[in-house]
């Protein structure tokens, strides 16, 4: 049976997303078990992490086979190629477009998963993000596609596992966000969640 692979999106573009990228491809590459592609400028990433060695593919099922001996990349070209640590707002439009292309791969099952490279939310806003964070852009985007959604943010350390019930809200706004209501509905989304995916993985 064809592994599936997961889609990366780019993030943020002047910020550690191609380091990351490419530290994570070369510390995969011969895992078959576990290919990735990155949706993102193929040429903006090689000017970041010159000595890279990438694939670019047309389609998302390529990424399997070419994985091992370079990073797969549905290249879309950036509005204009930062300078690292430098943003741009001119790219906004474009880090959004990589969260939803992959959401989209994902909600029709041509993908196992995504993975998401770093944002920086201000720098979205201008371009029309409305969203705390890819948590609930990710759960807006499943709904105007029909999907049922409660979203949940679950923080992984080791053996711990952590879902917090508010997120990126101030510290102080917290108590006040927090009610029986709201942790019993986050405890069974996240209920639901684990039951689901143990299905999958026994079935």
């Amino acid at each position: 049976m064809a592994v599936s692979s997961i889609a990366l999106t780019s993030g943020e573009p002047a910020s550690i997303g191609p380091e990351i990228t490419a530290l994570a491809w070369r510390e995969l590459r011969e895992n078959a078990t576990m290919p990735f592609f990155l949706i993102g400028d193929a040429d903006y990433l090689l000017k970041r992490c010159p000595d890279l060695a990438i694939h670019r593919i047309g389609r998302s099922d390529e990424a399997s086979s070419r994985f091992q001996t370079g990073l797969p990349v549905l290249h879309r070209p950036l509005s204009h190629h930062p300078k690292a640590g430098a943003l741009d707002p001119a790219n906004a439009a474009d880090t959004i477009a990589s969260i939803t292309e992959a959401v989209e791969l994902a909600l029709s099952g041509v993908v196992a998963g995504i993975v998401t490279n770093p944002i920086q939310k201000e720098s979205l806003y201008g371009a029309g993000f409305r969203h705390q964070g890819h948590t609930d852009f990710i759960g807006h985007l499943a709904r105007t596609h029909g999907h049922a959604v409660h979203e949940a943010m679950m923080l992984v350390a080791a053996d711990l596992r952590a879902v917090p019930v508010t997120v990126h809200i101030p510290l102080a706004a917290v108590p006040a966000k927090l009610s029986t209501e709201a942790i019993v509905a986050q405890a069974r989304s996240v209920h639901g969640g684990l039951d689901r995916q143990s299905t999958r993985l026994n079935s």
